[in-house]
């Protein structure tokens, strides 16, 4: 797929064109809300995953949000499909594109937070880690750093960490705690 290509049929600037056909090397697609990241990821999948080039085993696609990793699969079920549907297409290659619409919710396009878990359980007996451990959601995790963060404090102030016991002494306890 050229840059020409992915440029009209995914609404593309030329940078972003390169970006998403740059085949030989990893990519890391960083930009400001808005600014077509996801549409430059979708066209560099959908081009990776054209018949005899990649596999879906093979790519892994990592967001920041659940909300962007499942905009990201929704974006390429629908790249797929229009190509399974394209009558240029040939009867092989429209079979391959349904098959990945189908195998889609398979795919590793997940959260940073997902595919370390997904690691986690692949590995787990190796690794000593219980397999059905679960994520913590955003309001456990941060009952659980506040915890972590108040026993770290209080065992460096135990053990009398000189910078800690200052910061507690000059700013209070809290404002240690906080700062932690």
């Amino acid at each position: 797929m050229t840059d020409r290509t992915l440029a009209k049929e995914f609404g593309l600037n030329p940078e972003q064109a390169t970006a998403a056909t740059l085949a030989d090397r990893h990519l890391c697609v960083e930009a400001g809300a808005g600014s077509g990241k996801t549409r430059v990821l979708v066209a560099r999948l959908a081009g990776l995953l054209k018949p005899d080039r990649c596999t879906l085993d093979e790519v892994v696609a990592i967001t920041f949000t659940r909300k962007a990793a499942s905009e990201m699969r929704k974006r390429l079920r629908d790249a797929f499909r229009e190509r399974a549907n394209d009558p240029d297409v040939s009867p092989e290659n429209q079979t391959h594109w349904r098959d990945l619409i189908r195998r889609l919710e398979s795919a590793r396009i997940t959260t940073i937070d997902g595919f370390c878990a997904s690691l986690l359980r692949e590995n787990a007996v190796r690794l000593g880690v219980d397999p059905d451990f679960s994520v913590l959601d955003d309001s456990e995790a941060v009952l659980v750093r506040d915890e972590v963060a108040r026993t770290v404090l209080l065992r460096m102030l135990e053990d009398g960490h000189l910078g800690a016991r200052r910061f507690a002494e000059e700013f209070g306890l809290r404002e240690l705690e906080q700062s932690i």
